[in-house]
């Protein structure tokens, strides 16, 4: 048998396109099959006219399909409201009528989850693992947990403690009780959740006493001293902060170098008002009246002495030089160390400012005790 191998297949045209065979690229067919442009209308693109295929190009792009994370914040609330059980799931029809009805059916399966136990599962999932997702979610998962854990926050507070989570201080800035109420809300679903998996579980008392005897009280007085500090202009926010060498520092002082670096004009300006302070004051001395002479035959003649300074006279004493004042402190450097027998104002961690003595039996409110310590903050920075 002999093969011609110039002799043409059968079944196959004589003239093959190479396209067809071999397709090109998608980018190299849509390039080959857009219209070229006429020469007039190359004219007008070159004088400055948009040409119908770059008008045509533009319209054919598409804004980026919005993601989860994109959402505004009201959609992201509906959303995380859709994930608790709205209500009870019926039984199937062929369940007896004797059947207990605490049984719910979930994915086919019978279990005895209550409605709220299932809503305490839902609030550790927001908890554990959504709010983890993006900073978007955080917020919106957060806003749900404080809401529905707050009033049991408030219960707790030791009187006469006050309260102001869940909201924002002066300067529109996030109050450091916050974190505090954050801490109490995993603390309470954890506990919540461990109770009805198993009845051994004991709610302990104990692992919030620490969170509502020293936690509470010194992030709601460090609120407290933000907001009257800035009334009396010794304490500044960060948004608010003048241009000074010292008030330029960030907003929290986490750095060893910033916070070293504020400790030393501290300490510089203090030990100006320091030496200011130790100036001897050269006063003069008042002259002391003359002993009285004799009088004699001549003595009509004379002038009559001129009366003498009188020792009870006051004495005009030059005005000390004015002391040298601290800049406003800002609020990012400044914490409080709350102890049973004082409360104290620290800068940056590790310098005591003022310190305040606490009454025995602690009857003193935070509001009064954050005035004592503005007090002394105020003595300290304005002299």
């Amino acid at each position: 048998m002999i093969i011609d191998e110039k002799s043409p297949i059968p079944g196959l045209p004589a003239e093959l396109d190479a396209d067809s065979v071999y397709p090109p690229p998608p980018e190299y067919t849509a390039q080959r099959q857009q219209p070229q442009p006429s020469p007039r209308e190359s004219h007008f693109s070159t004088h400055g006219r948009a040409s119908p295929t770059s008008s045509s190009r533009s319209s054919s792009t598409r804004a980026p399909a919005p993601t989860l994370s994109t959402l505004p914040t009201p959609l992201l609330l509906q959303i995380i409201q859709h994930t608790f059980p709205q209500s009870r799931p019926r039984p199937p029809a062929y369940t007896p009528a004797s059947a207990d009805t605490d049984y719910t059916y979930v994915a086919g399966f019978p279990s005895r989850d209550t409605a709220d136990e299932r809503l305490r599962r839902t609030l550790l999932w927001l908890a554990a693992s959504l709010r983890l997702v993006s900073r978007a979610l955080n917020a919106a998962c957060m806003h749900v947990l404080r809401a529905a854990y707050l009033p049991a926050y408030r219960a707790l507070v030791r009187p006469p403690y006050s309260s102001a989570a869940a909201g924002a201080g002066s300067g529109g800035g996030a109050q450091r009780e916050n974190a505090v109420l954050d801490r109490f809300v995993l603390l309470r679903i954890r506990h919540d959740v461990l109770t009805d998996e198993s009845s051994l579980h004991l709610d302990h008392e104990d692992a919030f006493r620490d969170l509502f005897d020293v936690a509470q009280p010194r992030a709601r007085l460090e609120d407290l001293v933000r907001d009257i500090g800035v009334r009396h202009g010794v304490v500044v926010l960060p948004s608010a902060t003048p241009p000074t060498p010292l008030a330029l520092g960030r907003a929290a002082f986490g750095g060893s170098s910033a916070s070293l670096q504020l400790l030393r004009e501290v300490d510089a300006q203090l030990e100006a008002r320091a030496a200011a302070l130790e100036l001897p004051l050269t006063l003069p001395t008042p002259p002391t009246a003359a002993s009285p002479r004799k009088k004699t035959f001549f003595s009509f003649k004379k002038a009559p002495p001129s009366s003498p300074i009188s020792p009870l006279m006051p004495v005009c004493a030059p005005s000390a030089p004015p002391l040298p004042t601290l800049q406003p402190l800002p609020f990012g450097a400044l914490s409080v160390s709350f102890q049973p027998r004082r409360v104290g104002l620290v800068l940056s961690r590790t310098r005591t400012l003022a310190e305040v003595p606490r009454a025995p039996g602690r009857r003193e409110t935070l509001e009064y005790l954050a005035g004592l310590l503005v007090g002394e903050l105020e003595h300290l920075v304005c002299g």
